[in-house]
C-alpha cells in the first residue's frame, strides 16, 4: 500500500500558532487514521445554487447537493468570498491563522 501516516502529535513550541489545541493520545492516534478514512472528500465541492447565484443563494441551503469544482475554482472562489466581506464589513470579519 505505500507509505502511511503513524504518528500524529502536536507542537507546543509553536509560537507562531494563533490558536493553541491540545489534543490527547487517543485523539493524535485518531487523526492519523483520517486521511486514509473511505468517507473522506477528496476534491473541492460546492453547493451548486452557490456555485451558481454566489452569496445570495441562501434560500435551498442545506436542501441542495454539492458538485465538484477544481482545486484553482475553490481557491478563487475562497478569494473572492474574503476580499467582498473584507469590502463589506471590514477587516474584523475576517480572521485567518497562520
Amino acid at each position: 500500500m505505500g507509505r502511511r501516516l503513524r504518528a500524529c502529535s502536536g507542537r507546543q513550541d509553536d509560537a507562531s500558532a494563533s490558536v493553541r489545541v491540545r489534543l490527547c493520545a487517543e485523539s493524535q492516534s485518531h487523526l492519523c487514521h483520517l486521511p486514509y478514512s473511505p468517507s473522506r472528500i477528496r476534491q473541492p465541492m460546492v453547493r451548486e445554487g452557490w456555485l451558481k447565484n454566489g452569496p445570495k443563494s441562501r434560500r435551498s441551503r442545506g436542501e441542495e447537493k454539492f458538485v465538484p469544482v477544481s482545486w484553482e475554482k475553490a481557491l478563487d472562489l475562497v478569494a473572492g468570498e474574503m476580499k467582498r466581506v473584507y469590502k463589506d464589513y471590514g477587516p474584523s470579519a475576517v480572521f485567518t491563522a497562520g
